[in-house]
């Protein structure tokens, strides 16, 4: 079916366009990511969200870093000693609670009721 829509027989949705872009992006910018698992225990002291993953693979380039993509959670950050930049993919099922809670210690995730 995505193979139809991403030929224009039938319109993509924001979130199957933005999915191809990623599948595209992913396979120019290769030579930057390696694939591992996202450190939710370490502790940063900003979390910065990125737009995309061609801005998040700019962030390595200048940090001299590479991308980890955690495919399992849809989820590409950029370490950086007291930073971690992040990229979620609209799909990710950790998306939500990345967007909401980047900041959050967790000691103050503990204390949200959800």
């Amino acid at each position: 079916m995505l193979g139809f829509r991403y030929r224009g027989y039938i319109e993509l949705t924001d979130e199957e366009r933005e999915l191809v872009e990623i599948t595209q992006a992913r396979q120019r910018f290769n030579e930057w990511i390696s694939t591992g698992e996202f450190p939710s225990e370490r502790e940063y002291d900003e979390t910065v969200l990125v737009d995309d993953l061609e801005g998040l693979v700019d962030v390595a380039i200048d940090t001299n870093k590479r991308v980890i993509e955690d495919d399992q959670l849809g989820v590409f950050t950029v370490l950086d000693d007291a930073y971690i930049y992040i990229y979620v993919q609209p799909d990710s099922a950790a998306r939500d609670w990345l967007v909401n809670y980047a900041d959050t210690t967790i000691d103050e995730f503990d204390d949200y009721e959800f």
